[in-house]
């Protein structure tokens, strides 16, 4: 769990020195280190899956950090109102 976090907080220092980054990076920083950390917190718990990103996608900006506090608060907004197994699932796309 230290491990996740310290590379957490690494990630998340060097995304805040940038103005804007790809979906992609904001994805990577949420699917590689955060939903990891939310696991172990969780256990079995929690059931993670990534839907789909799709390609033309991964190329939007957008703040950085922008997906991690929607992701955390996603999870901890079904723990209060349905307490028990919690199921995140993230996907994206663009519409034209």
């Amino acid at each position: 769990m230290c491990i996740l976090l310290a590379d957490f907080l690494r990630m998340t220092l060097g995304l805040g020195e940038k103005v804007v980054v790809p979906l992609r990076e904001g994805v990577g920083v949420v699917g590689n280190v955060f939903w990891r950390i939310e696991k172990v917190r969780f256990g079995e718990r929690l059931r993670i899956s990534m839907l789909h990103i799709d390609t033309q996608a991964e190329t939007c900006l957008l703040p950085p950090l922008l997906l991690q506090p929607l992701v955390e608060n996603a999870i901890y907004s079904r723990r209060r109102h349905a307490p028990g197994r919690r199921h995140c699932a993230a996907f994206g796309g663009m519409q034209r």
